[in-house]
């Protein structure tokens, strides 16, 4: 489980930091961001659905933040419904769902021990992102 934590901050941050490397892309986003500006100043319902491939730049996650729910989905593939933050601890059952934190919560503080991620608490939500040892690791395994 750690490895797949691992990977998923690396991965965030490494989508982040691609999507900036194709000026096209950047060029697309720059445009449709201009033409829908005023979307900041509409309710969430009336705001414009951005395409899909400007969520890097959407999201804006340049430190490869993720949380546990993140690891939820990517570990034990559990999808969310749309507009759910939150796992159904009904749904899934409460004991898995316990088993699930607690496995991931020891994986996580394992990581913080070993000084390769970091934890930022938010009034969200936890975030976890990589340290400068574990941006290094993660370097190391992905050079190609």
């Amino acid at each position: 489980m750690q490895k797949v934590i691992l990977e998923l901050a690396w991965e965030e941050r490494k989508k982040y930091y691609d999507s900036r490397k194709d000026e096209k892309l950047v060029e697309r986003w720059r445009q449709w961001d201009n033409d829908n500006f005023k979307r900041y100043l509409l309710p969430d319902s009336e705001k414009p659905i951005p395409p899909t491939e400007f969520k890097p730049f959407i999201e804006d996650n340049w430190i490869g933040y993720v949380s546990i729910t993140d690891i939820f989905v990517k570990y034990y593939h559990w999808t969310l419904r749309r507009g759910q933050k939150k796992f159904s601890r009904i749904e899934i059952g409460i004991t898995p769902y316990m088993a699930a934190y607690v496995a991931v919560s020891k994986a996580l503080t394992r990581l913080q021990d070993r000084k390769l991620i970091c934890f930022l608490s938010g009034w969200k939500r936890a975030r976890y992102y990589l340290t400068s040892e574990g941006y290094d690791l993660m370097a190391k395994k992905n050079a190609v």
